[in-house]
């Protein structure tokens, strides 16, 4: 427990500072399907987006990922999306179980 607890700690005073950024990120399919084709990816990704989405709209319903979320909708380069979509996997593992 004290290595999430002191992350938390640490972390809180960012999370509560994103929490009150101005023009929260709601990401529709259509934004999401945009930015995979500007990262260069496939049909593959494209038809993963749906389940993608679900996961960005459970982040956004938290209002403590509004940069991650920003950073995704205008990624442009296929490494960064794919690294911000892992930071997205983990962020939404974390909020699943309840932990922050």
């Amino acid at each position: 427990m004290f290595p999430f607890g002191f992350q938390i700690w640490f972390a809180e005073p960012y999370l509560s500072r994103e929490r009150s950024l101005p023009g929260a990120i709601l990401m529709d399919i259509q934004a999401l399907v945009s930015a995979i084709r500007r990262s260069g990816g496939g049909q593959n990704a494209i038809a993963e987006a749906g389940g993608l989405l679900i996961r960005i709209n459970v982040l956004e319903g938290t209002g403590r990922y509004v940069r991650l979320l920003s950073q995704l909708t205008r990624a442009n380069d296929r490494s960064n999306f794919l690294a911000l979509a892992l930071e997205v996997n983990f962020a939404y593992q974390f909020e699943s179980r309840g932990a922050r």
